[in-house]
């Protein structure tokens, strides 16, 4: 009984198979797959956004006190400039100087040198410098009014071999000073020796 019925449905297949194959009539199957253990997966995402949004050191003060919210808005200014130059947008990275920065070059000079300096641009760090010179057991004077410093490091690789005056790839030490200038941070001067 059993033979009887497997040797129907196999010539019913053998049968259906060929009409099915040459019908003009298109037809659409939906699927849908139902997983399970999704908590496994959702175990996955968590430990791994855990593991990239975990900081390698964290010191503790930083924690416990308020920074003033200018050296944010700083770090945003610095963080932009130095992304500018990453993508070739060296008039947008002139733009964030201050006007006393920008009386040294005009910007048609700056655009110049900045695309032979800054083919490629990596932000190491953006620290405010009295904090950086905390961690390094220093104290500082307090920023001056309408000013805010920075300690930054980068790796930046230019035309030849050369970033301005360093070798591709080399970190930079670089001691960034802004300016509140029309109602915004603007970067005043660039220096490779600690500021007083």
């Amino acid at each position: 009984m059993k033979n009887n019925r497997l040797r129907i449905l196999v010539y019913f297949l053998v049968f259906l198979v060929p009409i099915a194959c040459n019908s003009q009539n298109t037809h659409t199957i939906e699927i849908t797959r139902i997983v399970p253990q999704t908590v496994v997966a959702t175990q996955i995402v968590r430990e791994t956004v855990v593991n990239i949004l975990e900081p390698a050191n964290v010191d503790d003060s930083l924690l416990q006190r308020d920074i003033d919210p200018d050296y944010f808005d700083g770090t945003i200014v610095i963080t932009q400039y130095y992304t500018f130059l990453e993508n070739g947008l060296y008039e947008q990275a002139y733009d964030l100087l201050s006007s006393f920065a920008n009386s040294s070059s005009t910007k048609e000079e700056y655009i110049r040198m900045a695309a032979l300096s800054f083919k490629s641009v990596q932000i190491v760090s953006v620290l405010p410098y009295f904090i950086a010179v905390e961690q390094q057991g220093g104290k500082v004077k307090p920023d001056p009014e309408n000013k805010i410093r920075f300690a930054v490091q980068i790796r930046a690789w230019g035309e030849g071999n050369m970033s301005g005056s360093r070798m591709n790839g080399e970190l930079q030490d670089l001691f960034l000073e802004l300016v509140n200038e029309n109602g915004g941070w603007r970067i005043d001067s660039f220096a490779t020796a600690p500021i007083p």
